[in-house]
């Protein structure tokens, strides 16, 4: 790494109100819900059939977004896997917080098919997921400019849970408590919660956006590629206070480290920028 680059990570690190990089600016979110908070709520289409309950939350790691919600269905055997597949999209948060509203009726969901017919999930791939989000007329995240079977780094809210991050040393410095959403628009990934902090009480957490994480190649752990004494590890925040902002320094080190923005998915732990 040279010298410039070292001294700019340094100072990132060290300050909590680094100028963001002009590609990497970052509004406030909107209506900040831990995931695991919309596992269990009902689903209703949009003539009003309650079509069963959110089972999970599928993130693509790659470009840190929710790929869809899996929905246990109670209305129908004839779904294979007894689940529905909704892109993020066609999905909103009912007012009253205790529901979720997908833009498509009954007839549509059920017509639909199930996204696992062409295999297990870690299977899936751009080609299966456009025929889903072509039919609830959604935008595909992904890059549609590649082959049209290039494989989806898919992770489930469930198997984040309580992963290990370690620090530049190898250190074990954090585990993952929540994944944070903006329940707006795209539903796109605010943040995740990190506890399990050294010399920090139990409910103490610090907000760190997904593209500030790398992680090697069929490791399960993800990396903060940051020295445990950094300051940016010690700005935390009460459990259930959930900020509705990154503190800027994370901008500035991804930027500078990866060459990103931190509305980028996870990191390759082999990618710098030179």
């Amino acid at each position: 790494m040279s010298r410039l680059l070292s001294i700019s990570i340094c100072l990132a690190l060290v300050s909590s109100t680094s100028a963001v990089a002009d590609d990497g600016a970052a509004e406030p979110f909107q209506n900040v819900v831990p995931a695991s908070e919309l596992v269990n709520l009902k689903m209703l289409t949009m003539d009003g059939v309650d079509i069963g309950t959110v089972s999970d939350i599928v993130i693509d790691r790659e470009y840190g977004q929710i790929a869809f919600f899996a929905v246990r269905s109670k209305r129908s055997t004839n779904v294979l896997g007894n689940a529905y597949f909704l892109p993020a999209s066609s999905v909103s948060l009912s007012s009253n917080a205790g529901r979720l509203t997908c833009n498509s009726t009954f007839e549509d969901v059920e017509h639909y098919g199930d996204l696992t017919k062409s295999g297990p999930m870690p299977l899936i791939n751009t080609a299966v997921m456009s025929k889903l989000y072509s039919h609830y007329e959604a935008k595909p995240y992904w890059d549609t400019s590649v082959k049209v079977d290039q494989q989806l780094s898919l992770i489930t809210v469930d198997e984040l849970d309580g992963r290990i991050v370690r620090d530049s040393d190898w250190h074990v410095i954090a585990r993952v408590k929540e994944l944070l959403v903006e329940a707006t628009g795209n539903w796109r990934v605010a943040y995740l919660s990190l506890g399990a902090l050294p010399d920090a009480k139990t409910n103490q957490r610090i907000a760190v956006p997904m593209a500030a994480f790398a992680q090697e190649t069929l490791s399960p752990t993800w990396l903060l590629d940051v020295p445990e004494s950094a300051l940016l590890l010690k700005q935390t925040f009460k459990r259930g206070d959930w900020p509705t902002e990154v503190n800027p320094g994370w901008n500035e080190f991804v930027h500078v480290k990866y060459g990103t923005s931190t509305a980028a998915g996870l990191q390759d732990a082999g990618t710098k920028t030179n």
